[in-house]
């Protein structure tokens, strides 16, 4: 997928991925809310000096290249690491490239975020979460993949054996190892059926339901003011179609709010965009959908509006 060119890997590296590793961790408490790290591992008592050495900027280069050199990611790219961290944000925003090479086979993957979670559904899960911006086909206006792992803790956990009532984990291999099975477990089988599915029903038009909080924990006096949201990258048809309407029954929409579908809208990028397929990404707020009742109405809002989009396109 990323990085995939068809060279010779013994040939002088025609192609530069820059990569940049960040200094941001996030934990998950078991309520599935951002955390503390000392919340982390199910109540495992990991010190966060520990933590955070093992995601030092050496540590996520290995991570790295193990990732992107798999299927051969990395074939015919000269990979250049930068101690520096850079923030994804601003990363993710800006056109130009974050240094100063004019080199036309150019790509940067800048470290999103390292994430660990003891939820009640997942466990212990750890994801690291990369932004690549590839400049080869739109040197002014880069491609923007946001690209993510998870991999469970449980074989990566260990006690350590100084006499200390501390709990070791091999973040490592956590993502490395692991990576490839979680890929086969979730990522592949999920595209593969979406696949399927595109190609028996031939759809005039795809969409997708997700949901958000109502707040950040990070900034809990900011009220997200909308119920719900419309995402989308480049293809704007059906949202223009769908914002309209979903307003004409009162809500207070989101236009690619409250988050940016040109960088969380991998599925429509992938399942629509790429075939000219127009597509719906729905997000309503989650505590207007917290039981049956709250379901069924969003069910009887949304369904209508789905159904006449589709239909109103040419």
């Amino acid at each position: 997928m990323l990085l995939a060119l068809a060279q010779d890997v013994s040939a002088p590296p025609l192609c530069e991925a820059h990569f940049f590793p960040t200094d941001q961790v996030q934990g998950f408490t078991s309520l599935g809310n951002f955390g503390l790290i000392s919340e982390l591992l199910a109540g495992r008592d990991v010190p966060e000096a520990e933590l955070l050495s093992q995601i030092e900027a050496g540590s996520q280069f290995d991570i790295a290249r193990t990732l992107l050199a798999r299927e051969g990611r990395l074939a015919g790219f000269a990979f250049i690491e930068h101690e520096e961290p850079v923030d994804y944000h601003t990363a993710a925003r800006q056109r130009s490239r974050l240094t100063g090479s004019d080199t036309a086979c150019y790509v940067e993957i800048v470290v999103n975020y390292i994430a660990f979670s003891d939820s009640a559904i997942s466990k212990q899960k750890v994801g690291v979460h990369f932004i690549a911006r590839d400049f080869r086909e739109r040197p002014d206006r880069p491609t923007i993949h946001k690209l993510g792992g998870s991999a469970l803790l449980e074989p990566y956990l260990g006690e350590s054996t100084d006499g200390e009532a501390t709990t070791t984990v091999d973040f490592r291999g956590a993502y490395t190892e692991a990576f490839g099975a979680a890929i086969d477990r979730f990522w592949r089988p999920y595209h593969a059926r979406v696949e399927r599915e595109i190609e028996q029903r031939e759809p005039k038009m795809l969409f997708t339901i997700h949901s958000f909080t109502p707040q950040l924990r990070s900034k809990p006096d900011q009220e997200r003011p909308w119920e719900c949201g419309i995402l989308y990258n480049e293809d704007e048809r059906a949202p223009r179609i769908a914002i309209p309407l979903l307003e004409a029954e009162g809500l207070t929409v989101g236009d690619n709010e409250p988050y940016s579908g040109k960088l969380l809208n991998a599925t429509m990028n992938h399942h629509a965009e790429a075939r000219g397929l127009p597509y719906l990404a729905i997000e309503v707020r989650n505590d207007l959908i917290g039981d049956a009742a709250g379901v069924s109405k969003w069910a009887d809002i949304l369904a209508p509006v789905i159904a006449e989009t589709r239909d109103t396109l040419p």
